[in-house]
């Protein structure tokens, strides 16, 4: 029983993000180019259903998508234009804050823009003549009625991004009269939310339900890392325990995420929820000095469960394809946003103010209370009534061994049961939870309080290395911890970790994942082994070579494999739901499971096991 599934932990070099027209205008107008092109597509997707296909002529995009185009052009060179000229005060543009920056910021939008159009055209023109060749069976027609869609979607994103410069130079056009003009790198951060992210928000809208609910949560994220980078373009950056403090608002949106998903586990849509899930940590890319890879790590990690998506509904409904293709277009714009802006770290403002703490924060900082009193001293230990009977005990067990002499007669003494006190006679004590007895009374006898018996122990969050031993404990929602000054005699302990990730550079003599939930990791080289033990939902990936990995009571594990690792030893032991992903010549992952069920037999001179795959 095999698989393909995607890399769902995985270190690379930053790619060039291609842009993947995935998602659809929101505006709710479609351009002039839009309705021929989608016009052409429905005269060939009706000719591809009937049995005879016949050769029909389509509308020609081409001419209409030439005239649409120079309108666009000369809309953008209007906004251009609109940039750089001066407000309506006396005020010129070259002394507003950012205003350099943020004519740069329009002209590089405007190339991307007239990239994109350019490749549009090109395609639309190509698949044309292909489809008017008549030359072309079922199958490559649909496909060329695919790219022709693509095509369809790419014009309708360059529409959308023309109004959004126009938006935006309005504002800086008027900015002479305000107190403040943003940072080009917030101006590009709302073009994120006012896109790719407004168009997941619409589609999640349509599916509705938990999924509605999670793509809220998903926009209050966006914004509350929004107001964090406004703060980061006007102010120095701060200490790390201020920083906490700023990244709080964030923080306690993604962990909602997180929670509405485990909250919902038997929800229809678990897969919708798994994948924003997995990978929406990638907001957390502020907190790292190399961001553009970890994005792109979160982005892949949401694969497996965007291909059960897809591979669900792409027959039965459109919308859930299209929202799959917007979260993902969405984590790809923003890494290019973090490559273009923010490429080793955040861009603070060294001119600027000291960060101001969102007074908003969650209690966990708000100072603890006082401890409880002491408890109250013991009672004296009252000494007379032991000492004035100093010598009954003898006299104690002479009475003892006479009683137990007595034999049967001993139980005369005993009260008899009446039929009203018998719970099988009487039915309402059973009701009652049998006959009310009276328990003796001691004024005496007092309650022990308990001081401090319930009360939740937090534990530090440590990364040090002791000896020779990287100890890595009660990591929570940290996703950026790197170890990269590693030997071949150190060991790696990780230990009560959860929602982290770790990467290891370089060669260690082994690895411990112990007690952790929902954790990865990532490592080069391993002398000896790497070993989970009593954890769950783990994740690990080796991109050089591992002799070992033992798995021992720990439920959920996915183990990548490298081209140098084929021959690495897998032990597990009280374990489930254990899969292994062996890569393919073209990139990709093949997913093996380890078997759970066992089957074993006598066979006249041994016992003979076999597993099974049920």
């Amino acid at each position: 029983m095999k698989s393909k599934s995607k890399k769902i932990l995985q270190v690379t070099p930053d790619n060039k993000n291609s842009e993947n027209p995935i998602y659809k205008s929101g505006n709710g107008v479609e351009p002039p180019i839009v309705e021929k092109v989608e016009l052409d597509l429905q005269t060939k997707r009706a000719s591809v259903e009937t049995t005879d296909i016949k050769k029909e002529t389509a509308p020609d995009p081409v001419a209409s998508s030439k005239e649409n185009t120079s309108t666009s052009e000369a809309k953008a060179k209007e906004f251009k234009q609109d940039i750089v000229k001066k407000p309506s005060s006396e005020q010129p543009v070259s002394s507003l804050p950012f205003a350099s920056e943020l004519i740069k910021a329009s002209q590089k939008r405007e190339k991307r823009i007239a990239s994109e159009l350019s490749n549009a055209l090109a395609i639309a023109a190509e698949e044309r003549a292909r489809l008017n060749s008549g030359e072309m069976s079922a199958e490559q027609m649909i496909k060329s009625i695919e790219r022709l869609e693509t095509a369809v979607v790419s014009l309708e994103r360059v529409s959308t991004r023309l109004e959004t410069i126009a938006n935006t130079s309005g504002k800086l056009v008027n900015a002479g009269n305000s107190e403040e003009v943003l940072s080009p790198f917030v101006v590009a951060y709302d073009d994120i939310i006012k896109g790719p992210v407004a168009t997941f928000i619409a589609l999640s809208s349509k599916i509705n339900g938990n999924v509605k609910i999670q793509a809220a949560m998903v926009q209050e994220a966006f914004n509350a890392q929004r107001s964090f980078l406004v703060q980061v373009s006007r102010s120095k950056k701060p200490a790390n325990d201020q920083m906490n403090h700023l990244l709080n608002p964030t923080s306690s949106k993604l962990q909602a995420i997180q929670e509405l998903r485990e909250k919902n586990r038997r929800d229809p849509y678990f897969n919708h929820l798994s994948a924003i899930s997995e990978s929406i940590p990638a907001l957390g890319w502020v907190t790292l000095n190399t961001p553009v890879s970890y994005i792109k790590e979160m982005s892949d990690s949401a694969l497996f469960y965007t291909n059960r998506v897809l591979k669900e509904f792409k027959e039965k409904d459109a919308t859930h394809v299209d929202w799959t293709k917007a979260w993902i277009n969405a984590l790809k714009e923003l890494q290019s946003y973090v490559k273009e802006y923010h490429t080793t770290g955040l861009s603070w403002n060294p001119q600027g103010g000291e960060a101001k703490v969102v007074p908003s924060g969650p209690a966990g900082f708000v100072a603890p209370p006082p401890p409880p009193p002491p408890p109250p001293p013991p009672p004296a230990i009252d000494m007379s009534v032991s000492s004035k009977d100093g010598g009954s005990s003898e006299t104690d067990r002479v009475a003892l061994f006479n009683d137990i002499n007595k034999g049967t007669d001993i139980t005369k003494g005993l009260k008899k049961v009446t039929d009203d006190q018998k719970t099988h006679k009487n039915p309402a004590l059973r009701k009652d939870g049998g006959c009310p007895v009276k328990s003796p009374t001691n004024a005496n006898t007092k309650k022990t309080p308990s001081y401090g018996g319930n009360a939740p122990v937090t534990n530090v969050p440590l990364i040090e290395l002791q000896d020779k031993k990287w100890i890595i404990e009660y990591q929570n929602n940290n996703q950026g911890i790197q170890l990269t000054d590693t030997s071949m005699k150190q060991t790696v302990y990780i230990y009560k970790c959860r929602n982290s990730v770790v990467k290891v550079t370089g060669k260690v003599n082994s690895i411990v994942v112990d007690n952790s939930t929902k954790c990865g990791i990532v490592f080069d080289d391993v002398i000896s082994s790497i070993e989970f033990i009593n954890c769950s939902s783990v994740q690990s990936q080796v991109t050089g070579k591992v002799p070992t990995v033992s798995i021992e009571k720990t439920d959920g594990c996915m183990v990548y494999l490298s081209p140098k690792s084929l021959d690495t030893e897998i032990i597990t032991a009280k374990s489930s739901e254990v899969n292994v992903l062996v890569p393919t010549a073209d990139g990709d992952y093949t997913e093996f499971f380890i078997p759970e069920q066992f089957k074993s037999t006598w066979n006249g001179t041994g016992m003979s096991t076999q597993f099974c795959e049920s």
